[in-house]
């Protein structure tokens, strides 16, 4: 049972803290950490938005409020667990950045992507479901493609393959709107699109954006909290209305016309990076919150009351 050879692993390895990334492990890791009495942080990955009820969901709330500290990836994710648990020990670190191999990878050639030729691409990519609102993106989309003479291709698998594709062909956008499924990395792809879309419902800090950002790929995102929290106007393009297909088409029609304000806004989110994204700089925040979890365990007793 893998429960027991993690309890077993942790009493053999003795680990100073131990840190649990996603639900299935924060279940597991967080029991295990619990009858060890090891000191224990769980990471939360997204806003209270995205827990919307069920056992796991339930279950993981109970033995998270028990964790000596709770670390999100974005002000959504605390404001959670501080409704949760007010007095739990909670911190806020965003996610890494990796600047150096993101500027290694070369920029992908325009056929590479899908296309015959060298049109435009406008880009996006995630987990095909409710979550990332991609059957409002292409239908915004199937408006300004013949437009524009631009394509799209959105990388990424899940439970909305089959659906998105009827979509797809329902707007007669076969040849140029594109599921090319999940790659080992969109780097070179990102470097060569025009644009890229996250028209997310909610989210946490979404790696994807900043990779862009990172990229320098112009932005156009959905007006939500998480999104808001590390960009601005000076930065990307906003869709308040994105349920409406139509402002999602004006948003693209916007960033493609007004190049000169297109590059100034890529300009200025890759700049945005610079400030505290950086792999020492969060590993510094995370090894600082690990010091933190150890000092206040060696200040208490060693059963919590």
């Amino acid at each position: 049972m893998l429960f027991v050879r993690l309890v077993r692993l942790v009493l053999r390895l003795k680990p100073d803290v131990i840190q649990t990334w996603l639900l299935q492990m924060d279940i597991l890791g967080g029991l295990a950490a619990l009858l060890t009495n090891t000191p224990w942080l769980l990471r939360e990955p997204v806003s209270g938005l995205f827990w919307t009820g069920g056992l796991k969901t339930r279950l993981r709330r109970w033995i998270g409020v028990r964790a000596d500290a709770i670390v999100s990836n974005s002000a959504g994710g605390d404001a959670y667990w501080a409704d949760v648990k007010p007095a739990a020990q909670r911190f806020v670190i965003g996610n890494v950045v990796p600047m150096d191999e993101i500027a290694a990878v070369p920029k992908a050639p325009d056929r590479s992507l899908g296309f015959s030729d060298t049109r435009p691409i406008i880009m996006s990519a995630g987990r095909l479901d409710e979550q990332k609102n991609f059957e409002v993106m292409i239908r915004g989309l199937a408006k300004v493609l013949d437009q524009t003479g631009a394509g799209a291709v959105i990388f990424g698998e899940g439970p909305l393959r089959g659906r998105l594709e009827v979509v797809i062909r329902d707007c007669g956008m076969q040849e140029k709107i594109l599921l090319p499924g999940t790659v080992p990395s969109i780097w070179g792809a990102l470097k060569s699109a025009r644009i890229f879309i996250s028209l997310s419902r909610y989210e946490g800090h979404p790696n994807v954006v900043l990779e862009a950002m990172a990229c320098g790929c112009p932005l156009i995102v959905s007006d939500i909290p998480s999104h808001r929290e590390f960009l601005d106007e000076t930065t990307a393009v906003f869709v308040a209305q994105y349920e409406d297909p139509g402002a999602v088409a004006s948003a693209i029609l916007e960033v493609l016309e007004n190049t000169e304000a297109t590059s100034m806004r890529s300009r200025a989110a890759r700049a945005r990076l610079n400030l505290g994204y950086s792999v020492a700089t969060i590993s510094g925040k995370y090894e600082s919150v690990y010091e933190t979890v150890l000092a206040r365990r060696e200040r208490k007793p060693s059963v919590e009351e």
